[in-house]
């Protein structure tokens, strides 16, 4: 007898350092666990050594990245964003966020376009969550906090999994003495949207092996220069391109920023298909507010190429040093911007942001934290602001929580361009109401709409330098707000 115990005891151990995962013992654990599938996390439970779970989460992430072949994994960057959003919003004494219904939601759907809180008297609240504690004569009694998380038709259509539903609306409720908000479950569309997007973010199911693609990203060779520049002691380059950046916010009411270099075909005629890419962010105070430090595809555009980006950032006042050069540590551009970056959210805040392009373009999968995207279009600032006579003259613009009607529940805005050339107005359009089919809602509070004219055939503008006006009317609110950018026509 024991003998026979001494060999199960054996076993036992054997099994235990046969199952030693080390570092990622709990990785199944974490936020991840809101995208498993069964049959992934059944063979997570399977794996005995560090090394084979690595090449496990490896090869879960290569599938699931929205751009396979390129070196950044931007699902992987997303959901790593929204699970901190998670734990810093959702979480309790017991439970990080990002492993709550609501964690799950926004790793798996994004940000609601709009959500809503009430309070009531729910008579046939699930009696059965941790905490609660009711007879079923006092049920009725029970006082039920909701949140409910709307999303639009057009915003389930970004998403790369179609979702049959014109409008997804996801309840949550907490009953009293309970922790946290749990999700109807009661609703059929909710499971299946909650079901296909487990597996609809799966884009390369095929994948057997880790390929080379998804082994590549590391840190770039630019801590050192960086360090140099921002003390002080070298200066950045920006002589060769052109850099910009704007804020706007999510439908949590985030605050981001997006910054963008333009390299022109003049300075860089020739130039690799991927950069590497630097991005420092240093608070008012002195403090990293962010960094990003990835080799990135770099994208073609009129005249030149160029890289962008988004990332959190808080109100207040920051320097961004964006740094694009060579793996092997040269430099192609530098720059150390100073924002001064408002906060959206306040009564006072700046309602209007324009820019001017020539480089519009649709995007199969776009999300609200990409850089400037307008819904599911992608939007490249011209930062030279010099376009060609056979050019478009695309005009975009975000609007800051203008007044809804509570009826239809859009904004009431009209809008007026103009052409100014030595301070008056040569070309221009008369003040016009917008339609429903004019405006784009990108986040609750947050609007978009754009246009375009040909210079050539629509303005007929001769060579020159030239100012584009907007001005915008909030009907409802008796706002109006005015923008002006300088452009060039050149032949």
């Amino acid at each position: 007898m024991k003998t026979r115990l001494i060999a199960v005891a054996i076993l036992l151990c054997a099994a235990f350092v046969a199952a030693d995962l080390g570092k990622y013992q709990d990785w199944d654990k974490s936020y991840v666990q809101q995208l498993l599938t069964k049959k992934e996390l059944k063979a997570f439970g399977k794996l005995k050594t560090e090394k084979e779970a690595e090449e496990f989460i490896a090869l879960f992430w290569a599938k699931r990245d929205t751009t396979p072949g390129t070196p950044r994994n931007e699902f992987r960057e997303r959901c790593e964003q929204y699970a901190d959003q998670a734990d810093d919003m959702y979480s309790t004494d017991k439970v990080k966020g990002s492993l709550t219904d609501r964690g799950k939601v926004l790793l798996l759907l994004g940000p609601p376009f709009a959500s809503k809180q009430m309070t009531a008297a729910d008579s046939e609240s699930g009696l059965g969550h941790e905490g609660t504690k009711a007879t079923a004569s006092q049920a009725a009694f029970i006082r039920v906090e909701y949140e409910v998380w709307i999303y639009r038709k057009e915003q389930l259509e970004r998403l790369p999994f179609k979702i049959q539903s014109q409008e997804l609306k996801m309840q949550f409720k907490k009953e009293e003495g309970q922790k946290d908000y749990y999700l109807d479950r009661g609703v059929p569309a909710i499971l299946q949207a909650l079901d296909r997007a487990v597996e609809g973010w799966v884009k390369s199911p095929d994948l057997k092996e880790v390929p080379e693609w998804a082994r590549s990203m590391g840190l770039g060779p630019f801590e050192a220069k960086a360090a140099a520049i921002l003390a002080g002691e070298e200066p950045p380059a920006p002589d060769k391109g052109l850099a910009t950046w704007a804020v706007f916010f999510d439908s949590r009411q985030n605050p981001y920023g997006s910054a963008l270099v333009f390299l022109p075909d003049e300075a860089f005629p020739q130039m690799p298909a991927q950069v590497q890419t630097y991005i420092r962010l240093v608070g008012g105070d002195g403090a990293e507010a962010g960094k990003v430090d990835e080799l990135v595809d770099l994208k073609k555009t009129h005249r030149g190429w160029y890289v962008d980006r988004s990332f959190r950032i808080k109100p207040g006042p920051h320097k961004l040093l964006y740094i694009v050069g060579a793996p092997d540590g040269a430099v192609y551009f530098s720059d150390l911007m100073e924002m001064e970056v408002p906060d959206l959210l306040a009564e006072d805040a700046e309602n209007l942001w324009l820019t001017l392009s020539n480089d519009v373009s649709p995007l199969k999968n776009a999300f609200e934290d990409d850089p400037f995207t307008f819904g599911g279009v992608k939007v490249v600032p011209n930062l030279s602001g010099v376009f060609k006579t056979t050019d478009d003259l695309w005009y975009f613009y975000n609007v800051m929580h203008p007044q809804l009607d509570p009826a239809a529940g859009n904004p009431k805005l009209s809008q007026k361009v103009e052409i100014l050339k030595d301070g008056k107005r040569v070309k221009g359009s008369p003040d016009s109401e917008l339609g429903p089919e004019a405006l784009t809602a990108l986040s609750e509070g947050r609007w978009a709409a754009g246009n375009a004219y040909n210079i050539g055939a629509d303005l007929k503008l001769e060579p020159g330098a030239y100012k584009f006006k907007l001005t915008v009317k909030d009907r409802l609110s008796g706002r109006e707000f005015v923008q002006e950018r300088p452009f060039t026509v050149v032949e």
